[in-house]
């Protein structure tokens, strides 16, 4: 049986287009309704041990994706991990699935390890209470750590949820220590660079690098679109003479101030023309995903936070302008929150769906603020990674 704290719609571990997504597939006869739904998947799970394994297969990946927390960082080893090494490191690994639903005691519990295509996934889960208008709920709460060999990254993720508790070390029905989704990803992490002796890396500048791809990922979103390129092209002689005439006044004419107030006076007409455009499509249309925040901070350590209300486009603001070329600067920033298109739409309500990309505890840290595809989740951190 799928566990209540996965199957509660509220929860959105599996939402409604996922379910109705298996039964189609797999020519399950239910109702559009979420009980009848779930109801059929586990019966058919009991009808035979293929059909057994397909569910619990599916259960695995539907957990796994989703509305997650994702952080991560670099990895390196002096001994690269093999099958051998993983089943010495982790002798106390159930190898079961999530289906099975074994999870016990107060710390976390190793139910799989897969290794191939030089990627080993594990699965975590760990009994927690979870606080709800006051009222305590036993949950099995599952964390999943990928480390990539190639990429030399690894990566944890589990859904965001608030007022954790793990179980009390003395009396398991009572609440124990609060505890938090990060700190129970890290955890995960930092046991599994523990038991495999993983080098010790250099987190600042791994975190300034990540910074620089954040960066990068900006400038891939912020395009100009070509019909306001077009418009400031148009307008280059004038930019020229008025920029010359004005220098000459001043008796400051020279290439460097020359160039200088030209890259200004682009970045001032591109301003006004972007802020003034009422299709505001041609900042959304012909890209992956446009961002709607963007975090920075400056050499002087000035904070630089922009935002725009309902989520439309940074080029559609004034402040996004003001800051371009200090951010162009330093060719960095801390956080970008995103809102990108789906691969494929499928049974889903929005065709969009948001990620908050951002730095936390040594961490780059990735926000899902969604029910979000196992594709679109890969296309978000190669964005990151590739940058």
């Amino acid at each position: 049986m799928i566990p209540e704290c996965w199957a509660n719609e509220t929860e959105n571990y599996i939402t409604n287009p996922v379910l109705i997504d298996f039964c189609t597939k797999n020519r399950i006869k239910a109702q559009y309704i979420r009980a009848d739904l779930l109801k059929a998947i586990n019966e058919y799970a009991k009808e035979n041990p293929e059909n057994k394994k397909k569910v619990e297969d599916w259960l695995e990946i539907v957990l796994k994706q989703g509305m997650k927390n994702i952080l991560f960082r670099k990895i390196e080893f002096d001994i690269e991990p093999t099958s051998d090494i993983l089943k010495k490191a982790f002798k106390n690994c159930r190898n079961q699935k999530l289906y099975s639903n074994i999870t016990e005691g107060n710390g976390l519990n190793i139910q799989s390890i897969k290794y191939n295509n030089r990627k080993i996934e594990f699965v975590f889960t760990i009994l927690l209470y979870e606080v709800k208008k006051e009222v305590k709920n036993k949950i099995i709460y599952p964390i999943f750590v990928d480390i990539d060999l190639d990429k030399k990254i690894i990566f944890g993720r589990a859904k965001s949820k608030t007022n954790l508790f793990r179980l009390n070390s003395k009396d398991e029905n009572e609440i124990g220590n609060n505890t938090s989704t990060d700190n129970l990803i890290i955890e995960a992490i930092e046991l599994i660079e523990e038991n495999l002796n993983a080098k010790k890396i250099n987190k600042e500048e791994y975190i300034e690098s990540v910074k620089k791809s954040i960066y990068n990922i900006l400038e891939k979103y912020t395009f100009t679109p070509e019909c306001i390129e077009n418009q400031i092209l148009e307008m280059d002689s004038y930019l020229d003479s008025f920029i010359n005439n004005t220098l000459d006044m001043l008796q400051i004419n020279n290439p460097i101030n020359f160039e200088k107030a030209k890259e200004d006076m682009k970045i001032f007409v591109e301003k006004y023309i972007s802020i003034n455009t009422e299709d505001k499509d041609i900042f959304i249309n012909d890209r992956e995903a446009y961002p709607y925040k963007l975090i920075a901070t400056d050499s002087e350590m000035t904070k630089v936070e922009e935002t725009t209300t309902s989520y439309e486009p940074l080029q559609c603001k004034e402040k996004f302008f003001d800051n371009k070329k200090s951010i162009k600067y330093e060719g960095t920033c801390d956080g970008i929150f995103l809102m990108c298109a789906r691969k494929q739409k499928g049974n889903f309500s929005s065709n969009t769906y948001r990620a908050k990309i951002s730095i936390k505890r040594k961490f780059c840290c990735v926000r899902f603020e969604a029910y979000v595809m196992e594709e679109d989740i890969n296309n978000v951190l190669s964005n990151i990674i590739n940058s």
